[in-house]
């Protein structure tokens, strides 16, 4: 991937993807957020369903690690850590 615009496609187009959080005392959470797409560089988008411990976990400590896998046709991985500020892409 060569720059965020390849970033934005490949996250918005994968089937699965994972969020991880983790509260103020270190515990994580996991969670499949399918719905998670990015708007632009700086925004990735969640719908709000069965995500009441990783919002309570945002809401204490707001960074999060998303995994997204095209694994139903590539069988490869990229993940993305993200925090309120800034994308990395590892």
């Amino acid at each position: 991937m060569k720059n965020v615009t390849d970033i934005i496609e490949y996250f918005n187009h994968c089937p699965a993807k994972s969020m991880a959080t983790v509260d103020a005392n270190g515990n994580p959470n996991i969670c499949l957020c399918g719905s998670a797409f990015m708007s632009n560089e700086q925004t990735i988008q969640v719908l709000y369903g069965y995500f009441d411990q990783s919002y309570a976990n945002l809401q204490q400590n707001p960074h999060a690690v998303f995994l997204a896998s095209k694994v139903f046709s590539e069988s490869y991985w990229r993940h993305f850590e993200a925090t309120g500020e800034k994308l990395y892409v590892p």
